[in-house]
């Protein structure tokens, strides 16, 4: 592998793949024709006609003969039972912070790693009306630089320890999740806080952000099962509750959202 060389790589794509026959499959929901790649044409499908009169009758009138597989025990009998297993449950320690923040701690020595997990209730609780999806841009610009760092430069010094920092918006809270190694703990909490406290607010990387939720909102039109998750919410929630609506927001009321909408709800001493 250390011998191929980009020419390689050329050659192969131009022998092989330029210019050659391709077939594309489009599976689109129905009347949404627009979805689909360029010049594609509707499928015809030919379902095979079952005669169910040449299906035979299974005849009950005869016993099923069943042969028994050889055992070395007497399966008729029931063994004893044996002890009830008892499952060890972990130390969960808890203690709170002056702010009044709660803390809930496991320790475990298998592997030199330290799992987090902060969670901020609010997320569609919190957002206005017209502008759903305001919760989701602000747990996607949270990770997008910091007021000393670029996305480029946070992103690549979280690479350097090791480390993963993710942030998303759920239904009812905003969730940080961060993995790291023991040895860097200190120096990656120290990242969480210059995330959570002072974000970057780089207009060019909202506008990348509210393109990206444009794309994954025309990717979960297509996708069944969000479209059937959705629809629960709908069903579950009174029609303007807040929890009915999709956490990415709509087309419309991405649209309606400046990047002042969520420097107000993200800041946290």
């Amino acid at each position: 592998m250390r011998a191929v060389s980009a020419d390689d790589i050329w050659r192969v794509y131009n022998t092989y793949l330029k210019n050659k026959p391709f077939v594309s499959t489009s599976f689109v929901p129905k009347g949404s024709k627009k979805l689909a790649v360029d010049t594609a044409q509707k499928a015809v499908i030919k379902e095979e006609q079952i005669n169910l009169e040449d299906i035979s009758e299974l005849d009950t009138a005869k016993p099923l003969q069943i042969s028994k597989t050889p055992s070395s025990f007497d399966r008729s009998i029931e063994p004893e039972f044996g002890k009830t297993p008892v499952i060890p449950t972990p130390d969960v320690k808890t203690a709170q912070l002056k702010n009044g923040l709660e803390v809930f701690s496991l320790y475990s020595d298998e592997v030199p790693l330290v799992e987090i997990k902060l969670t901020i209730d609010g997320a569609l609780l919190l957002e206005s009306p017209d502008k759903n999806g305001t919760a989701n841009l602000v747990a996607n610009m949270l990770t997008r630089g910091t007021a000393t760092k670029s996305a480029e430069e946070l992103n690549k010094e979280i690479r350097q320890l090791g480390s993963t920092i993710t942030v998303t918006a759920e239904r009812e809270q905003i969730v940080l999740k961060a993995s790291t190694l023991a040895s860097n703990y200190e120096t990656t909490m120290a990242l969480i806080g210059e995330i959570l406290t002072q974000p970057r607010w780089d207009l060019t990387e909202f506008e990348l952000a509210k393109q990206t939720v444009a794309g994954q909102l025309q990717q979960a039109s297509a996708d069944p099962e969000a479209i059937a998750k959705q629809q629960l919410y709908r069903l579950v929630y009174p029609k303007h509750h807040p929890l009915a609506n999709n956490t990415l927001g709509t087309e419309e009321s991405i649209s309606k959202i400046t990047i002042d909408d969520l420097i107000p709800i993200s800041l946290i001493k």
